[in-house]
């Protein structure tokens, strides 16, 4: 799994795109830290970050929140971590729940799984994307 933390989310469907760049890395450790949170069971994340809002980070978690299912099929039976060291986007091209979207397009990147990546689609009428996550119309994804 090296050379994989860094995952780029591009998204162009309307007349503005998203762009989102994520750098994050997963580790075994004893134990998290009073600032991870737990996603589930032997599973955290850390957002060290500290440029993203509250409310960006836990679109963050939940991106790694919807694909628990694989990552508690796929780890070892140890506490692990997922640091997520950086954040990247331009205000122009950007949408909140992006992050979410992104942050499951890094774990298919870096875990080498397929878990379904929202549908998307563009409303011009409110110039906004909708994203509908892990219901139908989820877009399943080759790793």
């Amino acid at each position: 799994m090296n050379d994989k933390s860094g995952y780029k989310y591009r998204l162009l469907r309307g007349s503005w795109g998203i762009s989102i760049s994520i750098d994050a890395v997963h580790e075994y450790v004893t134990e998290g830290t009073v600032t991870d949170v737990r996603v589930a069971p032997r599973i955290y994340v850390r957002v060290l970050d500290q440029r993203l809002t509250a409310a960006e980070s836990q679109l963050i978690v939940q991106g790694v929140r919807d694909v628990v299912p694989e990552l508690q099929r796929l780890l070892e039976p140890k506490d692990s971590v997922i640091s997520v060291r950086s954040v990247d986007f331009a205000l122009t091209d950007f949408q909140e729940e992006g992050l979410r979207a992104a942050m499951i397009g890094w774990t298919n990147q870096y875990f080498e799984i397929t878990a379904p990546m929202p549908a998307v689609a563009f409303d011009s009428a409110e110039n906004r994307y909708v994203f509908t996550f892990g219901g139908p119309g989820a877009e399943q994804v080759d790793a």
